[in-house]
């Protein structure tokens, strides 16, 4: 899982802000409720803590039914039959629906107390929701009973993190590191949260050192990546930052932060530049472009976010989820993009609009065969639809099959005639 939720919400946002750099973005924290005004918003903030609060005492409910002095209960669950309740929501996490994931495992909890498996599925969504004080206590109670699984508790270092409790986030990620059955995606995460948290208390050493071991698992991580071009910028070591966000910018054109430190570093060098020098006016177009890059694309990721947001609390919207995909595939993230494509095509089969968006995606972002399959299905789902079927004819031109261009074409056609 990506740690874009805790990455920058506090010194990206506010080295953008300081730097004369004019974005329209909001830190990563700022719910969309919280920028809006007036007795509706307030009464929708007052709504959601008093919820909030509710599922907290829910909680904090199910750790008081099973004191510690009890925890034998639990013992062999890994062995125990999964309840019902607990599979369903591990289903609709699944499905990328949060919400529904949140009120299940709440469920589960209030009829098996402390049950681990809920609990520690409520971490993962807790702090997915960037409600870190939910995870803590959901993990935390979680390696109550399990302390032999902490290799599965990452999440909880980040939400630490989130918390600002740097210190103890960096024991937790040395807890995790140190964890038997270790997978290497977890290390990956363990040690590049150990580098954020490491940075955030003023430890550049240290998160350097665990940003290069990051680096040796995964040399194409674009987050880890972007973190040393800011760690090398801030260190004055130019060259460096330079080529740490050029290399994250050949993986990832499409994420805003690397050109926003292209464009410092560039504007920097050009800074140290003799007035006459012949490089200057190609430095000063390329850092010019660098922050035309970064203004359009933090705009993209404003949008990205609010998206997300509205599919955290409403998995089964089809027409944001039908955005976000085809926002990625604009910018040309094709892992974003599918990832929601299939998402769709899970949880929006048979809606003509999300049907379309998920053949767009599929072929944009080069996945043919996949792409054609779709088509085909299409055909044959909506044969009564000259709208799809004109997309389909589409699809068919452009891949080259005359035939089937030729065919749904005139079945389209037939059908407006019939109108």
């Amino acid at each position: 899982m990506s740690l874009r939720s805790i990455l920058w919400s506090g010194v990206f946002w506010s080295g953008v802000l300081s730097s004369g750099v004019l974005v329209a973005g909001r830190p990563a924290e700022v719910a969309p409720a919280a920028l809006s005004s007036g007795p509706a918003a307030g009464a929708r903030a007052r709504s959601a803590q008093d919820t909030r609060a509710l599922e907290r005492a829910a909680l904090l409910r199910s750790a008081a039914a099973l004191p510690r002095a009890a925890l034998g209960q639990w013992e062999g669950w890994q062995r125990a039959p999964l309840p019902p309740l607990y599979q369903a929501a591990l289903q609709a996490y699944r499905r990328d629906d949060l919400a529904a994931t949140w009120r299940l495992a709440l469920e589960c909890l209030d009829g098996a107390p402390d049950h681990p498996p809920s609990l520690s599925l409520l971490g993962g969504v807790a702090f997915r929701l960037k409600r870190h004080e939910d995870a803590v206590v959901a993990f935390e109670r979680f390696l109550a009973h399990a302390p032999e699984e902490a290799a599965r508790t990452r999440h909880l270092g980040h939400a630490y993190h989130g918390l600002g409790r740097y210190a103890e986030a960096r024991a937790h990620y040395a807890r995790v590191l140190a964890a038997p059955g270790l997978r290497d995606d977890a290390a990956r995460e363990a040690r590049f949260g150990l580098a954020l948290s490491a940075y955030r208390a003023g430890d550049h050493a240290a998160a350097e050192d665990a940003l290069a071991a990051t680096l040796a698992l995964a040399p194409d991580d674009v987050e880890a990546l972007t973190w040393r071009a800011q760690l090398c910028f801030e260190d004055e070591r130019l060259a460096d930052a330079r080529a740490a966000a050029e290399r994250a910018l050949a993986l990832a054109p499409y994420e805003p932060r690397p050109w926003y430190l292209l464009a410092r570093t560039l504007a920097e060098e050009l800074a140290a530049l003799p007035e006459a020098a012949e490089a200057r006016a190609a430095l000063a177009e390329r850092a010019a472009e660098a922050e035309r890059r970064f203004g359009f694309l933090a705009v993209v990721e404003t949008r990205t976010r609010d998206l997300e947001a509205t599919l955290a609390l409403a998995a089964g919207d089809s027409a944001a989820r039908s955005a976000l995909a085809r926002l990625r595939a604009d910018v040309g993230d094709a892992q974003g993009a599918l990832r929601q494509a299939a998402l769709l095509a899970r949880t929006a089969r048979g809606e003509r609009a999300a049907e379309l968006t998920v053949l767009d995606v599929l072929e944009r972002c080069g996945n043919p065969t996949t792409a054609a399959a779709v088509a085909e299905r299409l055909e044959r789902d909506f044969d009564n639809d000259a709208e799809v079927l004109d997309a389909v004819s589409a699809f068919h031109a452009r891949r080259g099959d005359i035939q089937g261009q030729l065919r749904t074409g005139a079945r389209a056609a037939q059908l407006r005639a019939q109108r």
